[in-house]
């Protein structure tokens, strides 16, 4: 076998149902488009364009004159485009009653060799020591799903999440893999509806893979208060991002370093 570079390190999925890697592969999550960001796309040029021939309008929406739109967080846009996405490989639906307790779950799956399912568990200690969200099931959902990560020197992942996706019915439990230590890649769910019968559809994201440096490090910390140099830099840096074009944000690191190593 050719030993890959270094230089282009690899993170390699493997599922172990015959089809799913063909039907619903792991995708980049800088390749996943988001209806809703094109919706807030459109919202801009249309506040932009009202802008143009009446500045006045300006006030109408504190919000984007002060260029707070949520498409121009580089947090938000930063994690969105993280690591890799993980979907749904078929259906899957899950009925609850109205106690929070009781609940079913199955797979719409051939379940060739048995290898995605969900798994109900109940009376899980999770609940018992760590409190969750109001409306919340008190069982977390496991969902097997066939899919194993070849072994790194180089990374471990912490698995989330899929945020800012338009799915208020469940959250996926974060941790981090290292698949040193187990190579499968299970999600456990918080459901969130209590009573009513849903269907997950096939292809919906149900969490995010993020990988990190196996040998990460720490730095150390300093708690400080701030003093005359630092409000400056901060004041300075406050104003870089609100008077920057969305298309010119990778400009905003250049003058954040600018401030910062001056």
């Amino acid at each position: 076998m050719k030993k890959r570079s270094k230089k282009n390190k690899v993170t390699e999925f493997v599922s172990m149902t015959p089809g799913f890697a063909e039907m619903f592969p792991i995708i980049k999550a800088e390749k996943y488009k988001r209806d809703w960001i094109d919706e807030c796309g459109k919202d801009i040029l249309e506040y932009n364009a009202a802008v143009k021939s009446c500045p006045i309008s300006k006030l109408k929406d504190a919000s984007m004159s002060r260029g707070r739109s949520i498409a121009r967080c580089p947090g938000i846009r930063s994690f969105m485009r993280a690591g890799y996405l993980i979907p749904l490989p078929c259906d899957v639906i899950i009925e609850t009653y109205g106690d929070g307790e009781k609940f079913e779950a199955a797979a719409l799956t051939p379940n060739i060799n048995n290898m995605f399912n969900v798994v109900n568990q109940n009376g899980t200690e999770l609940h018992k020591y760590s409190a969750f969200p109001p409306n919340t099931l008190k069982s977390v959902i496991k969902l097997g799903m066939s899919w194993n990560v070849i072994p790194s020197e180089d990374f471990v992942y912490i698995i989330m999440n899929p945020f800012y996706n338009n799915e208020p019915r469940f959250t996926s439990l974060p941790g981090i893999i290292d698949p040193y230590y187990d190579t499968q890649i299970n999600i456990f769910l918080l459901w969130h509806i209590l009573q009513g019968r849903e269907t997950i559809k096939a292809g919906s994201i149900v969490a995010q893979l993020i990988p990190i440096p196996r040998n990460i490090v720490t730095p150390e910390l300093v708690c400080r208060s701030a003093n005359i140099q630092d409000r400056e830099k901060f004041m300075k840096a406050a104003n870089i991002l609100p008077l920057t074009e969305i298309r010119d944000l990778s400009n905003v690191s250049k003058a954040m370093k600018t401030i910062f190593n001056s």
